[in-house]
């Protein structure tokens, strides 16, 4: 099985630039089974065969620090939403690191809109920026 991965706007801390608040990723599955991911709603598949996500930018992958300084609100609703965003942004890297390990052969949409296969080396490079998002956001 192949699976194509729109990875810029989700993976990597340093890729996860954006203006909008949030957008939306489409999955479906091509004529070959192959899972495909990407930004722009594919013409060629039925409504119905789509799948919408909803990614978040950058600013929903704040430190719970940096989380915690711009928000007024009192200790125990601040730290309640804290841990509620810290457990979102974990299992969001939990089920990256999942995918990155779970299939050989890995894609990316580029800006072009141009499937590209990633190297072994970005595919590790993907898988260590992955680890590192899952040490911040996963408290033991």
């Amino acid at each position: 099985m192949h699976i194509t991965l729109l990875i810029a706007p989700f993976l990597g801390l340093a890729l996860f630039s954006t203006a909008l608040s949030a957008q939306v990723v489409y999955q479906w599955v091509d004529q070959d089974g192959s899972l495909k991911f990407s930004d722009q709603m594919p013409r060629h598949v039925k409504a119905d065969d789509l799948k919408k996500i909803k990614v978040r930018n950058n600013n929903s992958f704040k430190t719970v620090k940096e989380i915690a300084k711009e928000q007024a609100k009192t200790p125990s609703q601040q730290q309640q939403e804290l841990v509620k965003m810290s457990q979102k942004n974990c299992d969001i890297a939990n089920k990256n690191l999942k995918l990155l390990n779970s299939f050989n052969n890995i894609s990316q949409i580029d800006a072009n809109g141009k499937e590209v296969i990633l190297t072994s080396e970005q595919k590790i490079e993907q898988i260590n920026l992955t680890k590192k998002q899952a040490e911040i956001y996963c408290v033991k």
